[in-house]
């Protein structure tokens, strides 16, 4: 049975391109390799076909809390970001979830496209835009019905996610992208959040 999964992921990744058929890791493969936070078959997609290319370094950071597993949130019932260019990217999100679940059971791995698909969430994405633009910490939370501890360390875990695709993108040789990314966690790390105690 691991042979056959292990046999069925290889397909996924020669399909997607991460690897040539002799198992050579390519260009996308090197980038999927640095992400660890979330699921790094979507991340690479979206990436790579240049999602980012359009954000601003405050948008960039707010759009990928998307990638996060909606921990009991159900996407199908949330309104798309507002942001003008946010809410297509949104889209270009799910459309590239459902591609990567298609691969994969084509590839003979069992899951459930529409569960896969529903577990990516854009909930945090006004919220996190509203905090990288510079809002007040009480402001930014009348916008959502989170704890204030709970949104101090989704934050807080996103700017170490910040940090991998920093690193990703270093790895391939896109400076541009590792720049804006690094430009995004200047702008998320301030105030209350990311400070040393919060009893300070």
């Amino acid at each position: 049975a691991f042979e056959r999964e292990l046999h069925a992921r290889m397909r996924v990744l020669r399909r997607l391109g991460h690897c040539s058929e002799d198992g050579v890791i390519k260009r996308k493969g090197r980038l999927a390799c640095e992400i660890e936070s979330v699921d790094e078959l979507v991340a690479t997609e979206l990436l790579l076909e240049g999602v980012a290319n359009a954000m601003s370094p405050a948008q960039l950071v707010a759009f990928l809390t998307c990638l996060y597993p909606a921990e009991g949130r159900k996407r199908h019932v949330e309104n798309p970001p507002s942001d003008a260019v946010l809410g297509p990217a949104w889209k270009r999100l799910l459309e590239a979830a459902s591609r990567v679940a298609q691969v994969q059971r084509e590839c003979g791995i069992e899951l459930d496209e529409k569960d896969f698909v529903e577990q990516f969430s854009c909930s945090l994405v006004d919220v996190t835009l509203a905090w990288c633009q510079g809002q007040k910490f009480q402001d930014v939370m009348k916008m959502t019905n989170m704890f204030e501890g709970s949104l101090i360390r989704v934050l807080r875990r996103h700017d170490e996610f910040l940090d991998q695709l920093h690193t990703a993108a270093r790895s391939i040789g896109d400076e541009v992208l590792s720049k804006k990314f690094n430009e995004g966690r200047k702008i998320l790390k301030r105030g209350i959040v990311f400070a040393s105690s919060l009893y300070l």
